[in-house]
């Protein structure tokens, strides 16, 4: 079973482990980006799968009905079990259970995908984000586009 619970201070050593994995850094590095992540508005998460640290999820509330999902990390040696998913899924229950937020985001960086050739031939060299929304509220966007064979509505 995979769950997140709230990032306490008996927690800094196993999470400022995977900060370092996750961002390839020095300790020093990880404790202040730590440090940083655990201000308002960010919401810091280990992520626990049968009990055991398996990673961590920071969610951010940047404005009045909209949280992201800034960072999430699973350990190398347990990704492709259904992890990252049931703990975005448990993210998603965070941010339904406030009054008022209707959505929650997340920054996706895309790697090595065919699409992505002729924005380079175009002179695109410097890769942004694709910003994915999810909408509680019921509400649909009335266009779609096809990225990566997926139909995404905007």
């Amino acid at each position: 079973m995979t769950t997140l619970r709230f990032y306490t201070p008996e927690d800094e050593f196993a999470i400022a482990l995977r900060i370092k994995a996750y961002f390839g850094s020095s300790r020093k590095m990880a404790r202040e980006t730590l440090h940083d992540w655990r201000q308002p508005p960010n919401e810091l998460y280990l992520i626990t799968h049968h009990e055991q640290i398996a990673g961590f999820l920071r969610l951010g509330f940047r404005g009045a009905n909209v949280a992201w999902i800034e960072d999430i990390f699973v350990d190398e040696n347990l990704r492709g079990q259904g992890i990252a998913s049931a703990a975005i899924a448990a993210a998603e229950e965070i941010v339904r259970a406030r009054p008022g937020y209707t959505a929650l985001h997340l920054e996706v960086v895309p790697r090595n995908e065919n699409a992505l050739r002729l924005y380079h031939h175009l002179g695109f060299d410097s890769l942004s984000y694709v910003t994915l929304r999810k909408n509680f509220d019921g509400s649909k966007k009335d266009r779609t586009v096809n990225l990566l064979g997926l139909n995404l509505r905007y």
